[in-house]
């Protein structure tokens, strides 16, 4: 691997490129403008796995809501999954209320201003702690997340498999060499902007790029090639049906309690893809007489790891049954946190 940046002055050059680049040219996002620890804090739990344009209207709703750690620690499990509902990986967010909790009774619902503290906490590893240590606490450690990793990659001309921790190490290690000694949140979001808006993972550009005449990748057109990672597995599939049932204008959920989508509301769910003469069998079984059936739309639902071909049915009872709850499809939608699997659903009570 070439070493392109030689010199402590070749460092304080890329320093310099980068952060006047990102003065001029990063996005307005609600966090930045007013950048307080517990915003910063929450901005990164929501940015993970998902887009900055989608976290934005997410994020002013849930802060104009619960405004503090504090308020963030009294707030129901239901209510925080109502606010999140939608964003998906509902796990980040209980894991933010047990933080929270934690904060009021350890450290009077303040967040800890450095990162090997804020590893204690539920829901922040390396990448958040680096993040909000970084850009709230002006502490001086690096945060490290795929779009830096593609970045450093592509730097240095690095083959390895940014996927396998060591190679995840080493670039991290090149990472905290290049961190300059002031500025250090805004310099660890240039880098997280850069990739995002510049050094993107298809098709990057290049000639607008402030460390241009740093990069390997750029000088030997290795930009398609790099960074190297395992293609990601094949998800598992598995079939479900889905039953919307009605009796006189209340609609049966179910609280889940697996641990994917755990503590989220859906409608009953049959493993498997069920006929007409299945379904009916079944909800008899649970107690229930059935008044009519009707197939209706087919969905798919994409996890991490999982997805899930759903068929459905809409089906009217004369009787509600016990495990269940009967709600006003309005209660549903205004009150009830739906697993975003089964929103595609929601067109049926209405």
């Amino acid at each position: 691997m070439e070493q392109i940046m030689k010199s402590q002055t070749d460092s304080n050059k890329f320093q310099k490129a980068l952060l006047e680049w990102y003065q001029k040219n990063k996005r307005e996002m609600p966090w930045r403008s007013k950048p307080t620890p517990y915003r910063i804090w929450l901005s990164e739990i929501m940015l993970q796995q998902t887009r900055v344009d989608t976290v934005i209207p997410y994020f002013e709703k849930f802060f104009k809501h619960i405004p503090t750690i504090i308020d963030l620690a009294r707030t129901s499990d239901q209510d925080l999954l109502k606010l999140w509902e939608g964003l998906g990986y509902y796990r980040r967010v209980i894991n933010m209320k047990k933080a929270a909790i934690h904060l009021v009774e350890n450290n009077n619902g303040k967040l800890y201003d450095n990162k090997k503290d804020l590893l204690t906490l539920a829901g922040i590893g390396e990448y958040s702690a680096g993040a909000i240590a970084s850009i709230a606490f002006q502490e001086k450690v690096c945060a490290v997340d795929g779009n830096v990793l593609r970045i450093m990659a592509r730097l240095y001309g690095d083959y390895g498999n940014i996927l396998q921790p060591t190679v995840s190490k080493r670039f991290t290690d090149m990472v905290e060499k290049l961190l300059p000694d002031s500025s250090i949140g805004d310099f660890n979001q240039a880098l997280m902007e850069l990739g995002a808006l510049i050094c993107t993972p298809k098709s990057p550009d290049c000639i607008h790029c402030p460390v241009m005449n740093f990069c390997i990748a750029e000088k030997s057109m290795l930009q398609n090639e790099l960074p190297v990672r395992d293609k990601q597995g094949v998800r598992r599939k598995e079939d479900k049906t889905v039953l919307i049932i009605q009796f006189k204008n209340r609609f049966a959920i179910t609280k889940r309690e697996n641990r994917l989508l755990e503590g989220l509301w859906e409608f009953p769910v049959m493993d498997g893809h069920h006929d007409k003469d299945e379904v009916i069998e079944t909800i008899e079984k649970w107690g229930m007489k059935v008044l009519s059936i009707a197939a209706v739309k087919k969905e798919k639902a994409l996890f991490s790891h999982i997805e899930w071909d759903m068929a459905g049915f809409h089906i009217m009872v004369n009787n509600k049954c016990d495990g269940m709850t009967f709600e006003a499809a309005d209660k549903i939608v205004d009150e009830y946190p739906i697993a975003s699997a089964y929103q595609k659903y929601i067109s049926e009570l209405l």
